[in-house]
């Protein structure tokens, strides 16, 4: 996963918050300690607060998952609410089941519109598999962002409201991603037991990114496959499965 293939901070959170979809958060580790992610998930608390200050957005840091969809933090009164969860990737398997269940949960009552998985990610060490959370839980978020530096998060301005909707898709163009997805399921480099990791949820999540892509960076209501190109480039390196081992390679093109 490379730092200038994915989206910066500011981008990925003002698409999140517009398409009401979930948001995976990567800081390079610093320490063996948990200070750095408390660090982390200050920062985003931060600026959702400064930025949508006066939206009516809430955001809470949860340290633990509580006991069911009905226990995150009162934010009856917002018009956005928000859950920063650290260390998400650490989570064992049940764990990580009970987040899976609580976020679609709460999502679909509207108990919490939006929620931001932060990851500690050591690039000596995770140099293959940066993403340490299974398909089921990986597929409950959206698009990954790189932390930003200090320079950026000086300059993140206001959000701003897309209305993406009002662009349109025409059939080609989502020919061409479903063309995408089938090339990215088949290629010989991922992992086929899994569909290459890509869901079937893919289609309608590259169309919405697309979307907000032409009319916030090329200011066009239609999409067009440069739009594509890019949403592709931010959504796919945080779903994609690739082979971990020359054992796991079912094919035989080799030479």
């Amino acid at each position: 996963m490379s730092v200038d293939r994915l989206p910066n901070f500011s981008t990925s959170l003002n698409y999140c918050i517009n398409a009401k979809k979930n948001l995976i958060y990567i800081h390079k580790k610093q320490s063996d300690s948990n200070f750095d992610t408390i660090r982390q998930s200050n920062i985003i608390k931060n600026t959702i607060d400064r930025r949508y200050r006066n939206d009516g957005v809430n955001c809470h840091i949860v340290e633990e998952l509580p006991k069911d969809s009905s226990s995150w933090p009162d934010a009856t009164s917002s018009a956005l609410k928000i859950v920063v969860i650290p260390n998400v990737a650490q989570c064992d398997k049940d764990q990580q089941v009970k987040m899976v269940k609580m976020i679609k949960a709460a999502q679909n009552e509207g108990t919490i519109n939006l929620f931001v998985g932060v990851i500690q990610w050591d690039p000596e060490e995770d140099e293959k598999t940066i993403i340490g959370l299974r398909d089921w839980l990986k597929h409950r978020f959206w698009i990954a962002c790189f932390a930003p530096n200090e320079q950026e998060i000086l300059t993140i301005g206001p959000a701003k409201n897309l209305s993406y909707r009002e662009v349109h898709c025409g059939p080609m163009i989502r020919r061409y991603i479903l063309d995408v997805m089938v090339h990215l399921r088949m290629h010989r480099f991922v992992d086929i037991t899994k569909g290459g990791g890509i869901p079937t949820s893919a289609l309608n999540d590259v169309i919405v990114l697309s979307q907000l892509v032409s009319i916030d960076k090329f200011e066009k209501k239609f999409l067009t496959p440069e739009h594509v190109k890019v949403a592709c480039l931010w959504y796919f390196p945080l779903h994609i499965e690739l082979l971990k081992g020359s054992a796991m390679d079912t094919t035989v093109l080799y030479g």
